[in-house]
C-alpha cells in the first residue's frame, strides 16, 4: 500500500468518526427539542423562538454537514478508481474538506454552548468538544491532500 492510500484511509476514517459524532449530536438535539416541545405543550405554552432557531439550525447544519462529508468521501473514492478526473477530484476534495470543517466547528461549539445549558451529558459533552477540536486539523489534513497530490485519494 502506498503511502498517499495509507494517507488517505487515516483521512476518511477520522473524518468519519468526526461526522459520525455530528449526526449523533444532531440527533440528540432535536430529541432534546422534541422534549423541550412536549413540556412547554403541557404547560400551555410556546417554545420561544431563539430557542427553536438553535435547536433547529444546528441540527440542519450538523446533519448537512456530517451526511455532505460521508457522501462526497464515498464518491470521491469510487470515482478515483473508475474516472479520475482531476476536476472531480478537486472539486470532491475540497468539498469534502470544507464540509468536514463546517461539522467540526458546528460540533465543538454546540459541545461548548451546552456546558452552559446541561442539555446532555458530560461525556457526550467532552466527545463533542473533542470530535470538533479534532475535527479541524483533519479536514485541513484533507485540503492539504488534495494540495500535495491532486486529489485525496491516489490515482
Amino acid at each position: 500500500m502506498t503511502e498517499h492510500m495509507v494517507l488517505a484511509l487515516a483521512y476518511a476514517a477520522l473524518g468519519s468518526v468526526v461526522a459520525s459524532l455530528g449526526l449523533q449530536a444532531a440527533t440528540a438535539l432535536h430529541g432534546q427539542y422534541a422534549r423541550l416541545c412536549v413540556l412547554a405543550a403541557d404547560q400551555n405554552r410556546t417554545v420561544p423562538a431563539l430557542v427553536g432557531v438553535y435547536f433547529r439550525n444546528t441540527t440542519r447544519l450538523l446533519t448537512f454537514s456530517s451526511l455532505a462529508f460521508m457522501a462526497g468521501a464515498a464518491s470521491d473514492a469510487v470515482t478515483s478508481r473508475f474516472s479520475p478526473s482531476p476536476f472531480s477530484a478537486l472539486l470532491l476534495g475540497y468539498g469534502c474538506g470544507v464540509f468536514l470543517l463546517v461539522c467540526a466547528c458546528t460540533l465543538g461549539l454546540q459541545g461548548l454552548a451546552d456546558r452552559k445549558l446541561r442539555l446532555h451529558r458530560a461525556p457526550w459533552r467532552v466527545a463533542y468538544v473533542a470530535a470538533g477540536l479534532a475535527g479541524v486539523p483533519v479536514a485541513a489534513f484533507g485540503m492539504m491532500l488534495v494540495v500535495h497530490y491532486g486529489s485525496v485519494w491516489p490515482q
